[in-house]
């Protein structure tokens, strides 16, 4: 039996690579590919990476091991009634599965868990990364008001949009996110296209089929390896795709980083670089400083850049991001932002801080 390895590398270059962050295999009820065959069909969508996230199950792993089509990254989809959560990063049984495993769905957390905070500072305490999945998506939208942001790595910002109703839904999360980022929360923005087969049930009647690539979240590693994807993801160097292929500098007192970064002295003048390589045309792009825009560019065909200043100001703290989208309006990416400034202290310290406010709008 070959073993799960993290620091297995793929690629040794670093580089913007393509993958897909929550996927399931045959070991979910609902999940109609082998990891292999998950694998193939990653490779053949272009992507680098894939995640296998199943329903309170790792019956997976055993064969993701095995698997050289593309890098699996292994992960749990942590299911109940009350939410999903993807947990990223383990090789095998961890002790904070305990009573998890086995059941599609619990009504809530099982014995022993004596609460979700418990969970997720484990989950952490682990260095693991965890992520709120389709967190507003109704039946599945997340209701653990009580957990705290500390403890949480990401947010799926955006999630199959095979799913009808998730033309409204993704954009509110997007509302979520940048309400969380104005509040103080370095929260990394990831998407998932929540694939379980190439075809629709009978019973979901005329539903689109799902793609194993839509959305594709990049990610800049250090290399394709586990250990580099899920870092890279830990220092917010990602940006969320429905087909444009993008990137973010900032440059400051001769300092110049890109996205997930940060500017040390939000009272120096800062110019910013977008570029968009690939995607869809004609589009706009928008420079969101802070959940407003700055600074809207036509996009008339890719390649394309452009440029701004943010003249000195100790109004730049805070953050600033790349949104590229369509004629008609649909988003086509969306980057994790550049930090202007040190982190503030956060305003908001659980999800019931912010999920009541966003649920009422």
């Amino acid at each position: 039996m070959t073993a799960l390895s993290v620091s297995k590398v793929f690629n040794p270059n670093a580089g913007w690579y393509r993958g897909d962050f929550h996927a399931h295999t045959t070991a979910s009820w609902d999940g109609h590919h082998p990891p292999a065959g998950l694998a193939e069909v990653a490779r053949a969508g272009g992507l680098d990476f894939f995640a296998v996230t199943d329903h309170n199950t790792i019956a997976a792993f055993d064969e993701l091991a095995g698997v050289e089509a593309a890098l699996g990254i292994p992960g749990l989809e942590v299911t109940t009634r009350l939410g999903h959560m993807n947990v990223f990063g383990m090789t095998g049984k961890c002790d904070w599965m305990a009573g998890l495993l086995g059941n599609e769905e619990w009504e809530t957390l099982p014995a022993p868990h004596t609460g979700i905070n418990a969970l997720v500072r484990r989950i952490a305490a682990q260095g693991l990364v965890s992520s709120i999945n389709h967190p507003l998506l109704t039946p599945w939208a997340w209701q653990f008001n009580e957990v705290e942001w500390q403890y949480i790595t990401a947010l799926e910002i955006w999630n199959d949009p095979s799913f009808p109703i998730n033309a409204t839904v993704n954009p509110q999360t997007v509302a979520l996110w940048t309400a969380l980022l104005n509040a103080g929360r370095r929260i990394t923005a990831l998407g998932g296209s929540d694939y379980h087969r190439p075809a629709p049930h009978a019973w979901e009647g005329d539903k689109p089929a799902e793609q194993l690539n839509r959305p594709t979240t990049f990610v800049y590693a250090d290399n394709l390896s586990v250990a580099a994807v899920l870092k890279a993801v830990k220092e917010h160097r990602v940006y969320v795709s429905m087909g444009a292929e993008v990137d973010l500098t900032a440059r400051a007192e001769g300092q110049t980083t890109g996205i997930g970064g940060e500017i040390a002295r939000p009272d120096a003048e800062i110019t910013l670089q977008a570029t968009i390589s690939a995607g869809p045309a004609p589009a706009e792009a928008h420079l969101i400083h802070n959940g407003q825009t700055i600074a809207r560019q036509p996009i008339a065909a890719t390649p394309a850049a452009f440029g701004y200043t943010l003249p000195p100001s100790t109004g730049n703290a805070g953050w600033i991001r790349l949104d590229v989208v369509s004629a008609a309006g649909h988003i086509l990416a969306i980057t994790n932002p550049i930090f202007i400034g040190p982190a503030k202290t956060p305003a908001v310290q659980t999800c019931g801080d912010i999920l009541a406010a966003i649920r009422d709008w």
